[in-house]
Parts: C-alpha cells; sequence; structure tokens
C-alpha cells in the first residue's frame, strides 16, 4: 500500500498540468491519490498522465541510492511544512529525516556573490547556533548557504540542504564535499525526482520549502531583487520570523537586508538575538531556553550550568578582556571558550564592547 501511495503521488506530480495546490484541492475532495488518479480523465481530459513505468523507475533509483520519499500523510513528513498553502505532495529525503520534525528549525539564507565579511559571519552564526544543538537550513549554493551549513556542522550541529534539482544531481559542483558530509551529519530535502536537472525556475520554488520548515528565517546579504528577499517574503506570508543582519550601507549586498530591517525583521547581530526571540515563541529546546534568559536565582544559579564560566566570569572582575586575553587566563580551548561566551552572552551576563573587548553586565540586585 505505502509503495503504490508513493508512486501514485509521484505520477501526479509529475503529470503537467497539476500542481501543489490543485492537488491538495484534490485530495479533500478524493482523499486518495489513487481516487484522484482514477477522477482526472472525467476532470481533466486534456491532461496526460505521467508514465507509470518511468514513476517506477523514479522510486527505484530512489531507493537505490539510499534515499527515501515521504508523502504528505506519513506520520514523518514536516509537519511545519504542512502550514504553508502549497506543501510539496511527496519529498525525496537522504540523511536524517528526523531533523526535518526537529524544533525550531532555523533558516539561513544570502547572496552567492557574499562578501567575505558576510561569509564569515554567516559561518560563526551558524557554528554558534549548532553549538546549542539548533538545526539551520539553507539551500547548498555556493556563498552564504555554503557558510551556514559548513558552520552548523562545525559547531557540532546538524543541517538541513534543500536543493532546487534531484538529490544525485552534482550541484553545485563546488560543493560535492559539503553535500556529502551533510548526508552523514544532516540530511538533504527535494521535492524534486532524481536527475532533475537544476532550472532558474526551480529556485524559488525551493525557497518556499527552506522557510516552510523553519521557524524564522535570517538573511545574511542580499540586494533588493535577490532570492533571499523572496525567501524572506515567503518566511512572512507563512508567519514565520525574519531576522536581517546588518550590513555596510554603500554595499548593494546590504540593500535588501536593510529593507528588510524598515518593514520591521528583527535585527541580528549574534545568535543571542534569533535565540531569544525564538524562546520568547516558546519553540526553542531546552538547551538552548535554559542559557536564554538568567533565571530568578540569578548569575549564580546559571554559572554551573556553563562549563568554564565561572573562570571567564572571575577573569572578567577585574575589567574587560580581549578573547586572547581570555584564552591565557582561563586555560579554555579556542572552541570551549566560544561556547561559553555565547552561552554567557545569552544570559547577559557579559557583552561586547567597542573594540571587541568582553566585559561583565552591571547585575541588578
Amino acid at each position: 500500500m505505502g509503495q503504490g501511495v508513493h508512486h501514485a503521488w509521484l505520477q501526479l506530480m509529475l503529470t503537467p498540468g497539476l500542481g501543489p495546490i490543485s492537488l491538495l484541492h484534490y485530495e479533500r475532495q478524493f482523499a486518495t491519490p489513487h481516487a484522484i488518479l482514477r477522477a482526472l480523465p472525467r476532470l481533466k481530459p486534456e491532461l496526460t498522465l505521467a508514465d507509470a513505468s518511468w514513476v517506477e523507475r523514479l522510486l527505484t533509483q530512489t531507493h537505490q541510492m539510499g534515499a527515501t520519499a515521504l508523502h504528505w500523510r506519513e506520520p514523518a513528513y514536516p509537519q511545519q511544512l504542512l502550514e504553508i498553502s502549497d506543501p510539496p505532495p511527496l519529498l525525496f529525503i537522504q540523511g536524517d529525516g528526523a531533523l526535518l520534525n526537529q524544533e525550531p528549525l532555523i533558516a539561513m539564507v544570502g547572496t552567492r556573490r557574499c562578501s567575505r565579511n558576510g561569509e564569515r559571519f554567516a559561518h560563526k552564526l551558524a557554528a554558534d547556533l549548532g553549538q546549542m544543538r539548533l538545526t539551520t537550513v539553507s539551500g547548498l549554493a555556493v556563498g552564504i548557504d555554503s557558510a551556514a551549513h559548513a558552520g552548523s556542522l562545525l559547531g557540532g550541529g546538524a543541517t538541513v540542504a534543500v536543493l532546487g534539482c534531484g538529490l544525485d544531481v552534482s550541484y553545485p559542483k563546488p560543493n560535492m564535499q559539503l553535500k556529502a558530509q551533510i548526508i552523514r551529519q544532516g540530511c538533504l530535502v527535494s521535492e524534486y525526482p532524481p536527475g532533475t536537472q537544476p532550472h532558474p525556475k526551480r529556485f524559488p520554488r525551493r525557497n518556499r520549502i527552506i522557510s516552510g520548515l523553519s521557524r524564522g528565517v535570517v538573511v545574511v546579504e542580499g540586494g533588493l531583487k535577490s532570492g533571499s528577499l523572496i525567501t524572506a517574503r515567503m518566511a512572512l506570508e507563512q508567519n514565520r520570523e525574519v531576522f536581517a543582519v546588518p550590513g555596510a550601507v554603500d554595499d548593494e549586498r546590504s540593500r535588501g537586508v536593510h529593507q528588510l530591517l524598515k518593514e520591521g525583521a528583527t535585527l541580528v547581530e549574534s545568535a543571542a538575538d534569533v535565540v531569544q526571540a525564538l524562546a520568547w515563541g516558546g519553540v526553542v529546546p531546552e538547551q538552548a531556553k535554559r542559557v536564554a534568559v538568567i533565571p530568578s536565582g540569578g548569575v549564580s544559579e546559571v554559572l554551573p550550568d556553563i562549563p568554564g564560566a565561572a573562570s571567564v566570569v572571575a577573569a572578567l572582575g577585574d575589567g574587560a578582556l580581549t578573547v586572547d586575553g581570555l584564552l591565557r587566563l582561563c586555560h579554555l580551548t579556542p572552541a570551549e571558550l566560544s561556547s561559553t561566551l555565547l552561552q554567557l552572552e545569552l544570559c547577559g551576563i557579559i557583552t561586547r564592547e567597542m573594540g571587541g573587548t568582553l566585559a561583565l553586565v552591571p547585575q541588578v540586585s
């Protein structure tokens, strides 16, 4: 029955003239894909159904490459995606599909022709979120997308790549090693069957899945007419949070981001801004939420839960220090110190001052 359902949905998806919205309408009317197939000759006699043997070959190829097909009435289908107006009837998934129902997923998008600063920031932001065990979603494009995926993996988190082509297609070529790593430590997703080649019209459709899977979308760099802005607009239509990272005022790559900020997007300077906004929405897991707000017991209650925090706070007791100064005094590795500083910043215990130094925030008794 399950294989038959996948076959029926894929045959409908590949039939020219049918799309997710019309199929959703027909499903409400006829309940099953098989019933839709039986009714179509009467309802749409001008349509020619996709060849059944071709559909079967695509499903066989999907299984042979270690991927799975998931239709929208299976429990494992991402529930967030069902909230949008045009969810794909069938998803092709390779890797850990359970990540798709993990709350919250955070999308990060931006231009392919990013600045070096934008690339560094996206990588660090994703790494910091990864240290909080939060999963990022992006589109595996070169530029900001790649930095987001790589940063999340480096930080110990997972990442989801949504493709605008078949899972087996080597695109973009420079990201094949990253793609393989995502299969091992994350998940690939596409609404397109194996063999589907990339095409400009497919990427805007891919973007609705990136935002639809996520609770919030962070735009790092993007022009006024960029695909990143399309994703942000889709996120707003889907009732998702939109975050924007400000850039240089004279850089064309910042124009779209600044427009989003003018329209009310949440400004992002660090992972703390993202986590705190999502914590207020009640969708952040406990391991992240517990360091997003200082408990009623104050700083002393937080420090035992954060490795290395006591030594950092003690070192800053005599005044602001640079990261290098803290490394010398606290005997932590750079990775350990980065994680500790992020969590202390999320708690409001420390702050970053002009010049990049860190200082304690005065606590109100």
